[in-house]
């Protein structure tokens, strides 16, 4: 399983975006725990959009 974070952008209001991408293989065995992490550590997470591109699944998220 390869889980990368590729972007991370924070504003002057607190909040940010982050980019991951997960080999589509491995998402539905990480899913639910990848987004049970996030949701403990960044509160106020949102999804904003999930993508699958090159055998990977991108998902943009908002924290604030």
């Amino acid at each position: 399983m390869a889980l990368k974070l590729i972007g991370n952008r924070v504003s002057l209001f607190g909040m940010g975006r982050l980019i991951f991408a997960v080999d589509q293989p491995s998402f539905p065995a990480v899913e639910n725990k990848l987004t049970a992490f996030l949701k403990s550590k960044l509160h106020g997470l949102n999804l904003e959009t999930m993508a699958t591109m090159d055998n990977r699944v991108s998902l943009q998220c908002q924290a604030g």
